[in-house]
């Protein structure tokens, strides 16, 4: 999965039921962000993952999570400038839906 992997703090990986998509958090932007990436069974390679900006905003979000079912991605926001690390006590959960992982591409 090197095509997955940066220098950056990439963590929390979680993949669809199905296999063909995969949410994690990641700092590679420059601020803690959800980032997305769907793998193509045929090269069986993941494509290169983007940010998922119908979700992301200036404060950090962290722990991506796909409903089972399918639809909805719940995930974890910090509070600036009080939110220090991904365990701190300012951070609320937050829903998205599959549909927002989709805008951007």
């Amino acid at each position: 999965m090197a095509e997955l992997n940066t220098a950056a703090v990439d963590q929390m990986p979680n993949v669809s039921r199905g296999g063909s998509e995969i949410v994690f958090a990641s700092s590679r932007g420059g601020n803690m962000d959800i980032w997305t990436a769907t793998f193509d069974p045929l090269t069986g390679l993941w494509s290169s993952p983007v940010p998922v900006t119908a979700i992301n905003t200036p404060e950090p979000e962290s722990r991506p999570s796909l409903s089972g079912d399918g639809p909805r991605l719940y995930f974890g926001r910090g509070q600036q400038p009080t939110c220090t690390s991904a365990f701190g006590s300012n951070w609320t959960t937050w829903m998205g839906t599959t549909a927002d992982l989709r805008r951007h591409r």
